[in-house]
């Protein structure tokens, strides 16, 4: 019996950015929602939906696996609400390019042919 109210983000209980697109208004602007602070709203509704799923016995609204076709490959991604998501070092890797973590940063790096 616990709803969207029982749920905190990481940066409210540990300070840590994660994911950064609830904490930060640029990182949430990269997502296309204009604000941290919707992002978070976005979040909490999407729980919200699977919650009322779960509690009506109907089917869970998840990403579904797609291919993406990238120059001549194929490479696995998620089509989610009209947005296509694919890993970076798939997407890196299938044009020939090589992808590399910034530590200090917290970021991914893609370099590109």
């Amino acid at each position: 019996g616990w709803g969207v109210d029982a749920i905190y983000r990481h940066f409210d209980l540990t300070g840590k950015r994660c994911p950064d697109f609830m904490v930060v208004d640029e990182a949430a602007r990269a997502h296309g929602l204009p604000s941290a602070a919707q992002g978070w709203d976005w979040f909490r509704a999407e729980v919200e939906v699977r919650v009322q799923c779960l509690r009506r016995g109907l089917p869970v609204p998840w990403p579904e696996p797609v291919p993406v076709r990238v120059r001549d490959r194929q490479v696995p991604g998620l089509l989610w609400r009209g947005r296509a998501f694919v890993a970076a070092r798939a997407l890196a890797e299938a044009v020939g390019g090589t992808v590399h973590w910034d530590a200090e940063g917290r970021s991914v790096g893609l370099e590109l042919p």
